[in-house]
């Protein structure tokens, strides 16, 4: 996935978060929002939750959060987290609670 996301210029991280790395691959694909290139990582976790981790250059998000730590926030039966680290913005979202979400960052 990685070497997919590298070769057509999308965001790509070197690892992901250390929980969610364990988790099954389901997919993913390369996105576009407001002429920028998103990446998007799908994943199965524990219980048939879902994990999606979208990745996109953090120039391209005008008030992306600060480095100090993850947003949380609930989204219908969805939780989010957004952060961002070095070159790049990070939307983070699960089926489930806070608890369930604070296990992947």
């Amino acid at each position: 996935m990685r070497r997919i996301l590298r070769e057509n210029d999308y965001p790509s991280v070197a690892a992901l978060p250390s929980a969610m790395a364990d988790l099954e691959l389901e997919g993913g694909c390369r996105l576009g929002w407001g002429g920028h290139k998103v990446a998007l990582i799908c994943a199965e976790a524990a219980e048939h939750h879902d994990v999606w981790l979208f990745l996109i250059d953090r120039s391209a998000v005008p008030d992306a959060p600060l480095q100090q730590g993850p947003q949380i926030l609930k989204v219908g039966r969805m939780m989010t987290a957004t952060w961002s680290a070095d070159h790049l913005a990070y939307l983070l979202v699960v089926e489930g609670d806070e608890a369930t979400l604070r296990l992947y960052l």
